[in-house]
């Protein structure tokens, strides 16, 4: 497990980064509204920073799932989602006026947040008493 999650972080950091180096100059392919493109350029950022935390997830998830531990990244899932996820949108999102960038922000808490989780229950190995015969 560890060593596909090498290997797709690494990955996953060198296409972010090339993403986020060239963010305008993709943003402008498609519009040509300053406000879109900075607006966009700055979703990226915040991206960039979020996809580490999601390629985790992903592997981590899905190596706990093959060993039979499916019910707990489930359970984390909602509980983080709405109880961190959620209120934190709209605390940054409406309530402090940050809009689309805090929904953003309160997206790549929860993926951080969730992928820490499922990281130590991967090292803890609580997840072999779940396994399938």
């Amino acid at each position: 497990m560890f060593m596909g999650l090498k290997y797709s972080t690494i990955m996953t950091i060198a296409i972010a980064t090339l993403i986020t180096l060239f963010r305008k100059q993709i943003f402008s392919i498609f519009t040509d509204d300053p406000g879109i493109i900075a607006l966009g350029a700055v979703i990226i950022i915040i991206e960039f920073i979020l996809q580490p935390a999601r390629t985790g997830n992903m592997v981590i998830i899905s190596a706990l799932r093959a060993a039979g531990d499916a019910v707990f990244p489930v359970k984390v899932g909602i509980v983080i989602m709405w109880g961190v996820m959620l209120p934190l949108a709209y605390l940054l999102g409406i309530y402090l006026g940050l809009g689309l960038p805090g929904i953003w922000i309160a997206l790549m808490v929860d993926e951080w947040v969730r992928s820490i989780i499922m990281y130590r229950r991967w090292k803890n190995k609580r997840w072999q008493g779940k396994a399938l015969a």
